[in-house]
């Protein structure tokens, strides 16, 4: 149907209250990413992400439930998430190399390392 709106995500991400969840998320943790410190504040450069996502239960707008991650540990979050991690696992994450590839895990098997993720 034609100016019909979707809901969903979308939606989420034309509020005004995600703009100003996402601020206190950034100015929470500093503008670094979470995992590996990485400055994210420039344009781009890093996500506000729903730790528990918000189709599966989690608040859409409490602070408490967001991370600043940057790009690449982003990817690595929701790669996290489709393999059954079930979201954002910290403990699983092990910072990057230099050129800002995250690490594998111990005992990864799915081997991350080394591939680029943006």
């Amino acid at each position: 149907m034609a100016g019909s709106r979707r809901s969903g995500a979308g939606d989420l991400y034309r509020d005004p209250r995600y703009r100003a969840w996402k601020t206190a998320v950034f100015r929470r943790d500093g503008w670094r990413c979470q995992v590996c410190g990485r400055d994210v504040g420039g344009r781009k450069q890093g996500v506000a992400h729903h730790v528990k996502p918000v189709k599966a239960g989690g608040a859409a707008f409490d602070p408490a439930n967001g991370i600043t991650l940057c790009n690449r540990h982003h990817e690595q979050a929701h790669r996290e998430r489709r393999h059954g991690g079930g979201g954002v696992n910290i403990a699983r994450f092990f910072g990057c190399d230099a050129r800002g590839v995250p690490h594998q895990a111990p005992g990864d098997a799915d081997g991350w390392k080394g591939r680029r993720f943006g």
